[in-house]
C-alpha cells in the first residue's frame, strides 16, 4: 500500500516536472529563434553596407 502511494506521488512530481521542462524548452527555443533572426538581419545589413561601399 505504501509503495503504491509513493509511486503515485513520484508520478505526479514527474508530470509536474515534465510540464516545467517543456515550458523551459519552449522559452529557450523562442529565445534562440529571436536571436537567430536578429543575427540574420544584422548580417543582411552588413552585406548591404558592404555592397554599397564596393563601387
Amino acid at each position: 500500500m505504501k509503495i503504491n502511494k509513493l509511486n503515485h506521488k513520484s508520478k505526479k512530481f514527474l508530470n509536474r516536472n515534465s510540464i516545467f521542462m517543456t515550458q523551459v524548452q519552449a522559452c529557450l527555443c523562442s529565445e534562440t529563434m529571436s536571436f537567430a533572426l536578429q543575427m540574420d538581419s544584422y548580417f543582411m545589413n552588413l552585406s548591404h553596407s558592404i555592397e554599397k561601399k564596393v563601387p
